[in-house]
Formats: structure tokens, C-alpha cells, sequence
């Protein structure tokens, strides 16, 4: 069945994803009783290719109402089995590359959370690269959902790498939540590949360097949790050695006095881990910066 109805009209100006939840648009009262026909007579309609897609495009509409009646219809579509999940998608890679703003991306988010069967492709093409993306606590909680419950992994690499290709492009919530996603992963592991702490290394590192406070906080707690030292105690050298660095200079800065702290305890928790790699690493460290101080040009 083809419906007669429209596809919501584009905003010209869109604010902040954090704080801009749409406007009320002024025809509403004209569609409103269609879309609530259609909804009420869900178990008769067989809809057609062309239907279901002006529905998920009505999810998109700047008017939250009309979002949400054109979600509760794909909902009921979703829970027949019928909605290909391409459509889904289609429109969180035109969102990705700023095609469409933010308005419904956590309801489309919640569908292909519903449909479920994640591909690792879905997480390397879309979940992961909507962190470098404007978001509101919505889509940020689909997309923890998503990856962590709904995407059957039994190791970390894919997720891993992922974050890792992208995360110097995170904002500070956004470099927050890529840590709490790696906590419940984690969480759900038994042990973690020497790859996969590589990564986490190199990731660490990336976020600690933006200097913010609730992802040092983070990333401090990780490191007090017993149940994650010993997941990665078989390949403590790989991380000391590859956080090292970065934790040790931003330890010596002058900066906040809480971050520091934070940074200071993670300092003490890798010595912990493998003081033998800690004092080769800080050898290793003084050496180079004794190297290039004595390569500068003396006035």
C-alpha cells in the first residue's frame, strides 16, 4: 500500500544537537490525523518499498510529534520483520557526511538497535564514526547500546580499531563516552589480545592528551579497577610502555590541580603494572629529552 503522505520539510537553520529538540511546525493539525489513521490501522495496511521509506524519512522531521508518530509506525513495522534494515543505513551515512541535520537520528539509531544482527561493518561505518558527529544524550546512549548489547564480539580488535582511526576527531562527551564504551566491552571479556592493548594504549594516550577532566577521571578509574589490570596484566609491558609517555609528561605540566591528581594516581597504577618496563620507559624518556636539549642551538 502507497500512503499519501509527505516528507517533512528541511530546516534552513539547525542549532545545537545538545539543546535543539525542533520546532513545532504549523501544518501538523493538517497531517496529524493520517499519520494516526495509519497507526491505528497497522494490521490491515501491507506497505509497499516506497511507503516504508517516506515513513523513515517522516522520523527526520524538525517537528518532535510528527517524529514520533512516524516512529511508533516504523516501530510496528520493525516488530513484523519487514523493515529493510538499508534504509536505516542510508540515512546515518547522510547524517555522518552532514546531509541531514540531527533531528530523529536517535529513533533511526533505536530501530537498527531493534532489527539488531549488527555487522562488524555497521561498527566500523557507522556507530564509531557517529562519535565525530554533533550529538545529543539520546543518540549517545543508542550507540553505546548498540555496540555493547545488541553487537555479538568475542574480541575487541574490530572495536578497537575503529575507535583508534577516529578518536582525535571526538569532542570532550564524545571522547568520554569512547572510554565507557571500552569499560563495558572490556567488561564482558575474559581476556584482551596483545593487539588489542595496543590499541588501547594508543588510544589512551590520544584522549588523555586533550586534557579533559572527565575523560582523565575515566581513564584514572579504569586503571584502580582490579577486574581490568588483570584482564590486561598478561600484556602490561605493551601498555606501560605505550602510555608512558604521555602520562608522564602531562604528570609534570603545571595544569589543573584535579587532572593532575588524576594523571599523577595513573602514573603510580602503570608503575604498578610493570615497574620494569615503567623504569626503561623513563630512562628511555630522559634520554631522549637529554638528547634534544643538548641539539639546541646554545645562545
Amino acid at each position: 500500500m502507497d500512503l499519501n503522505l509527505r516528507i517533512p520539510p528541511r530546516m534552513q537553520t539547525v542549532l545545537d544537537a545538545e539543546t535543539d529538540s525542533g520546532v513545532f511546525l504549523e501544518d501538523w493539525p493538517l497531517i496529524e490525523d493520517s499519520l494516526q489513521s495509519v497507526l491505528d490501522n497497522m494490521h490491515k495496511v501491507d506497505f509497499t518499498a516506497r511507503a516504508v521509506g517516506m515513513i523513515i524519512r517522516g522520523i527526520l522531521s524538525p517537528d518532535p510529534r510528527e517524529r514520533k508518530t512516524y516512529f511508533e509506525i516504523a516501530r510496528s513495522i520493525a516488530e513484523r520483520r519487514v523493515l529493510d534494515r538499508s534504509y536505516l543505513i542510508n540515512i546515518l551515512v547522510e547524517y555522518i557526511v552532514d546531509e541531514i541535520p540531527h533531528y530523529g537520528i536517535e529513533l533511526i539509531l533505536m530501530l537498527l538497535n531493534k532489527v539488531g544482527d549488527i555487522e562488524s561493518e555497521e561498527i566500523v561505518e557507522i556507530y564509531i564514526p557517529l562519535l565525530t558527529k554533533p550529538l545529543n544524550i539520546k543518540i549517545r546512549k543508542e550507540i553505546i547500546y548498540g555496540i555493547t548489547t545488541v553487537y555479538i564480539y568475542t574480541t575487541m580488535d574490530i572495536i578497537l580499531s575503529s575507535i583508534l582511526k577516529h578518536c582525535k576527531q571526538f569532542d570532550s562527551m564524545n571522547s568520554f563516552i569512547a572510554v565507557v564504551i571500552i569499560e563495558i566491552c572490556i567488561d564482558g571479556l575474559q581476556t584482551i589480545s596483545k593487539e588489542s592493548c595496543s590499541m588501547l594504549a594508543s588510544i589512551f594516550s590520544i584522549l588523555l592528551e586533550k586534557e579533559l577532566q572527565a575523560t582523565v577521571k575515566k581513564v584514572t578509574e579504569l586503571f584502580n579497577d582490579s577486574a581490568f589490570i588483570y584482564k590486561i596484566s598478561r600484556n602490561s609491558d605493551v601498555i606501560v610502555e605505550g602510555l608512558f609517555d604521555t602520562v608522564y609528561q602531562l604528570s609534570q605540566q603545571y595544569w589543573k590541580t584535579t587532572e593532575q591528581s588524576f594523571v599523577c594516581e595513573m602514573l603510580q597504577c602503570l608503575f604498578h603494572m610493570n615497574n620494569r618496563v615503567f623504569d626503561e620507559s623513563l630512562r628511555k624518556y630522559n634520554h631522549i629529552k637529554y638528547t634534544k636539549h643538548l641539539e639546541m642551538p646554545k645562545k
